[in-house]
Protein backbone atom coordinates (compact mmCIF):
# COMPACT_ATOMS: atom_id res chain seq x y z
CA UNK A 1 0.00 0.00 0.00
CA UNK A 2 1.26 3.46 -0.62
CA UNK A 3 1.81 5.66 1.99
CA UNK A 4 -0.63 8.76 2.54
CA UNK A 5 3.07 11.21 2.97
CA UNK A 6 4.17 9.94 -0.46
CA UNK A 7 0.56 10.19 -2.06
CA UNK A 8 1.01 14.11 -0.80
CA UNK A 9 4.11 14.60 -1.72
CA UNK A 10 2.97 13.36 -5.72
CA UNK A 11 -0.21 15.63 -5.47
CA UNK A 12 1.97 18.54 -4.54
CA UNK A 13 4.54 17.61 -7.63
CA UNK A 14 2.18 16.81 -10.14
CA UNK A 15 0.42 20.47 -9.48
CA UNK A 16 3.92 22.26 -8.89
CA UNK A 17 4.87 21.36 -12.46
CA UNK A 18 1.11 21.60 -14.06
CA UNK A 19 1.57 24.97 -12.90
CA UNK A 20 4.76 25.46 -15.39
CA UNK A 21 2.33 24.43 -18.44
CA UNK A 22 0.08 25.65 -20.72
CA UNK A 23 -3.31 24.04 -18.70
CA UNK A 24 -5.38 24.41 -21.67
CA UNK A 25 -3.51 22.45 -23.82
CA UNK A 26 -2.84 19.88 -20.91
CA UNK A 27 -6.52 19.50 -20.77
CA UNK A 28 -6.61 18.73 -24.71
CA UNK A 29 -4.43 16.12 -24.35
CA UNK A 30 -5.80 14.66 -21.55
CA UNK A 31 -9.62 14.37 -22.59
CA UNK A 32 -10.67 16.98 -19.96
CA UNK A 33 -12.69 19.27 -19.76
CA UNK A 34 -11.50 23.01 -19.57
CA UNK A 35 -13.62 26.51 -18.29
CA UNK A 36 -12.83 29.90 -17.50
CA UNK A 37 -14.70 30.81 -14.77
CA UNK A 38 -13.18 33.80 -13.38
CA UNK A 39 -9.62 35.84 -14.25
CA UNK A 40 -6.55 33.49 -13.40
CA UNK A 41 -9.43 30.73 -12.24
CA UNK A 42 -10.21 27.54 -14.20
CA UNK A 43 -12.62 24.39 -13.59
CA UNK A 44 -11.20 21.13 -14.87
CA UNK A 45 -13.98 18.30 -15.24
CA UNK A 46 -12.42 14.56 -15.82
CA UNK A 47 -13.98 11.31 -15.26
CA UNK A 48 -12.08 8.89 -13.61
CA UNK A 49 -14.08 5.27 -13.65
CA UNK A 50 -17.46 5.86 -13.58
CA UNK A 51 -17.06 9.13 -11.27
CA UNK A 52 -16.56 12.60 -12.98
CA UNK A 53 -14.55 14.98 -10.76
CA UNK A 54 -13.71 18.89 -10.66
CA UNK A 55 -10.36 20.38 -10.12
CA UNK A 56 -10.12 24.11 -9.48
CA UNK A 57 -6.87 25.30 -10.92
CA UNK A 58 -4.25 26.45 -9.52
CA UNK A 59 -5.60 25.71 -6.21
CA UNK A 60 -5.52 21.56 -6.72
CA UNK A 61 -8.83 21.26 -4.89
CA UNK A 62 -10.30 18.03 -5.74
CA UNK A 63 -14.59 17.09 -5.75
CA UNK A 64 -16.36 14.68 -7.01
CA UNK A 65 -18.90 16.37 -9.21
CA UNK A 66 -22.13 14.36 -7.59
CA UNK A 67 -20.78 15.01 -4.13
CA UNK A 68 -21.30 11.46 -2.99
CA UNK A 69 -18.26 10.45 -1.94
CA UNK A 70 -14.91 12.19 -0.47
CA UNK A 71 -11.91 12.49 -2.87
CA UNK A 72 -8.88 10.11 -1.54
CA UNK A 73 -5.94 11.29 -2.25
CA UNK A 74 -5.08 8.43 -4.00
CA UNK A 75 -7.75 9.81 -6.82
CA UNK A 76 -6.59 13.15 -6.40
CA UNK A 77 -2.71 12.26 -7.08
CA UNK A 78 -3.91 9.74 -10.34
CA UNK A 79 -5.80 12.49 -11.56
CA UNK A 80 -3.62 15.43 -11.19
CA UNK A 81 -0.11 12.94 -12.13
CA UNK A 82 -2.63 12.11 -15.37
CA UNK A 83 -3.14 15.43 -16.33
CA UNK A 84 0.86 16.85 -16.01
CA UNK A 85 2.40 13.71 -17.88
CA UNK A 86 -0.15 14.13 -20.67
CA UNK A 87 1.62 13.90 -23.76
CA UNK A 88 1.41 14.58 -27.52
CA UNK A 89 0.44 10.56 -29.03
CA UNK A 90 1.63 8.93 -32.61
CA UNK A 91 1.55 5.98 -34.09
CA UNK A 92 -1.26 2.97 -33.32
CA UNK A 93 -2.72 2.32 -30.27
CA UNK A 94 -2.60 -1.12 -29.59
CA UNK A 95 -2.72 -3.64 -26.22
CA UNK A 96 0.10 -3.99 -24.46
CA UNK A 97 1.18 -6.29 -22.01
CA UNK A 98 3.23 -5.26 -18.75
CA UNK A 99 6.24 -6.09 -19.43
CA UNK A 100 6.35 -4.03 -22.93
CA UNK A 101 5.75 -1.06 -20.53
CA UNK A 102 9.02 1.18 -19.37
CA UNK A 103 10.80 -0.77 -16.65
CA UNK A 104 7.85 -3.15 -16.70
CA UNK A 105 10.06 -6.35 -17.24
CA UNK A 106 11.80 -5.54 -14.28
CA UNK A 107 8.13 -4.79 -11.98
CA UNK A 108 6.58 -7.52 -13.88
CA UNK A 109 6.49 -10.46 -11.16
CA UNK A 110 5.21 -7.88 -8.29
CA UNK A 111 2.75 -6.60 -10.71
CA UNK A 112 1.91 -10.19 -11.21
CA UNK A 113 1.49 -11.37 -8.00
CA UNK A 114 -0.41 -7.69 -6.10
CA UNK A 115 -2.41 -7.68 -9.25
CA UNK A 116 -2.84 -10.18 -11.54
CA UNK A 117 -3.27 -12.87 -9.41
CA UNK A 118 -5.98 -11.66 -7.17
CA UNK A 119 -7.73 -10.76 -9.98
CA UNK A 120 -7.69 -14.45 -11.14
CA UNK A 121 -8.48 -15.56 -7.85
CA UNK A 122 -11.67 -13.12 -7.26
CA UNK A 123 -13.02 -13.93 -11.11
CA UNK A 124 -11.63 -16.63 -12.43
CA UNK A 125 -14.11 -19.56 -11.56
CA UNK A 126 -16.68 -16.82 -12.27
CA UNK A 127 -15.91 -15.14 -15.89
CA UNK A 128 -19.71 -14.38 -16.54
CA UNK A 129 -19.31 -11.88 -13.44
CA UNK A 130 -16.04 -9.80 -14.53
CA UNK A 131 -18.29 -9.32 -18.31
CA UNK A 132 -21.36 -8.07 -16.06
CA UNK A 133 -19.33 -5.56 -13.72
CA UNK A 134 -17.49 -4.47 -16.41
CA UNK A 135 -20.35 -3.23 -18.15
CA UNK A 136 -21.59 -1.49 -15.63
CA UNK A 137 -18.40 0.38 -15.94
CA UNK A 138 -18.64 0.98 -19.53
CA UNK A 139 -16.68 -1.81 -20.39
CA UNK A 140 -16.26 -3.47 -23.90
CA UNK A 141 -15.87 -6.88 -24.66
CA UNK A 142 -12.77 -7.51 -26.91
CA UNK A 143 -11.45 -10.90 -28.27
CA UNK A 144 -8.61 -12.40 -25.75
CA UNK A 145 -9.18 -15.32 -23.95
CA UNK A 146 -12.70 -16.22 -22.90
CA UNK A 147 -13.79 -13.48 -21.37
CA UNK A 148 -12.23 -10.34 -22.15
CA UNK A 149 -13.14 -6.65 -20.69
CA UNK A 150 -11.32 -3.16 -21.84
CA UNK A 151 -12.76 -0.42 -19.78
CA UNK A 152 -11.37 3.36 -19.54
CA UNK A 153 -10.36 4.11 -16.60
CA UNK A 154 -9.14 7.86 -17.10
CA UNK A 155 -10.04 9.17 -21.14
CA UNK A 156 -6.71 8.43 -22.33
CA UNK A 157 -6.26 5.27 -20.28
CA UNK A 158 -8.01 1.69 -21.26
CA UNK A 159 -6.88 -1.01 -19.04
CA UNK A 160 -7.93 -4.84 -20.37
CA UNK A 161 -9.28 -8.18 -17.92
CA UNK A 162 -8.56 -11.32 -19.72
CA UNK A 163 -9.69 -14.34 -18.51
CA UNK A 164 -9.31 -18.11 -19.65
CA UNK A 165 -11.64 -20.73 -18.13
CA UNK A 166 -9.77 -23.64 -16.19
CA UNK A 167 -11.06 -27.49 -16.56
CA UNK A 168 -10.21 -30.39 -14.65
CA UNK A 169 -6.82 -30.25 -15.68
CA UNK A 170 -5.77 -26.70 -15.66
CA UNK A 171 -6.69 -23.60 -13.71
CA UNK A 172 -8.25 -20.56 -14.58
CA UNK A 173 -5.55 -18.16 -16.00
CA UNK A 174 -5.70 -14.24 -16.39
CA UNK A 175 -3.91 -11.65 -18.10
CA UNK A 176 -3.80 -7.93 -17.76
CA UNK A 177 -3.14 -5.96 -20.99
CA UNK A 178 -2.99 -2.07 -21.52
CA UNK A 179 -3.42 0.72 -24.72
CA UNK A 180 -0.28 1.39 -25.89
CA UNK A 181 -0.51 5.13 -25.51
CA UNK A 182 -0.85 4.71 -22.31
CA UNK A 183 3.04 5.60 -21.29
CA UNK A 184 2.10 9.22 -22.52
CA UNK A 185 -0.61 9.72 -19.31
CA UNK A 186 0.80 7.36 -16.41
CA UNK A 187 4.65 5.94 -15.18
CA UNK A 188 4.83 2.92 -14.91
CA UNK A 189 4.22 3.02 -11.45
CA UNK A 190 0.78 4.95 -12.46
CA UNK A 191 -0.34 2.09 -14.24
CA UNK A 192 0.39 -0.52 -11.48
CA UNK A 193 -1.97 1.90 -9.13
CA UNK A 194 -4.79 2.67 -12.03
CA UNK A 195 -4.88 -1.49 -12.34
CA UNK A 196 -5.27 -2.30 -8.99
CA UNK A 197 -8.24 0.99 -8.36
CA UNK A 198 -10.14 -0.63 -11.38
CA UNK A 199 -9.75 -4.25 -10.15
CA UNK A 200 -10.91 -3.00 -6.27
CA UNK A 201 -13.65 -0.96 -8.08
CA UNK A 202 -15.01 -3.85 -10.07
CA UNK A 203 -14.93 -5.92 -6.90
CA UNK A 204 -16.84 -3.09 -5.12
CA UNK A 205 -19.33 -3.51 -7.42
CA UNK A 206 -20.26 -6.82 -7.32
CA UNK A 207 -20.11 -6.69 -3.73
CA UNK A 208 -22.26 -3.67 -3.38
CA UNK A 209 -25.01 -5.17 -6.12
CA UNK A 210 -24.30 -8.93 -4.29
CA UNK A 211 -24.92 -9.72 -8.11
CA UNK A 212 -25.11 -13.82 -8.47
CA UNK A 213 -24.92 -14.14 -12.58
Amino acid sequence: MIKQNNLKVSFGRALEELTKKDIRRQCELAGADYEVIRAGKTLISLLLMDRAYQIFYPEGEVTCRDNSQNVGLMEKAILLRYLNNAKEVNGEDKPVGFSELPSGSFYNTAFSQSVVKPFVNFFGKEPQKLKWTAKRLGGIEVPFGDVGMRISFLPKVHISFIIWEGDDEFPPQGKILFNSHIVSYLSTEGVVIASAMLFNKLKSILYEENKDV
